[in-house]
């Protein structure tokens, strides 16, 4: 017969934070993108900019891990 005790029982280690920078020009859809990742707890969002060229200077000074853009 086995006993677990608190030693012994392996818990999953904390995910490391993804840092996310979200580069979108519509506000709504903006929300919409920090509504969905909010609950998520290893998920960051460390910036957001309106354009490409505002993106690539947040993405240069930020350096994030992911970078969601709107490209259409």
């Amino acid at each position: 017969m086995s006993q677990k005790t608190a030693s012994s029982t392996k818990t999953s280690p904390s995910l490391p934070k993804v840092r996310i920078l979200i580069v979108e020009d519509d506000p709504l859809m903006q929300l919409g993108l920090e509504q969905a990742f909010a609950d998520i707890s290893h998920l960051e969002i460390i910036g957001q900019a309106e354009d490409g060229y505002l993106g690539i200077q947040a993405a240069l000074q930020l350096k994030p891990d992911l970078v969601i853009m709107d490209i259409g």
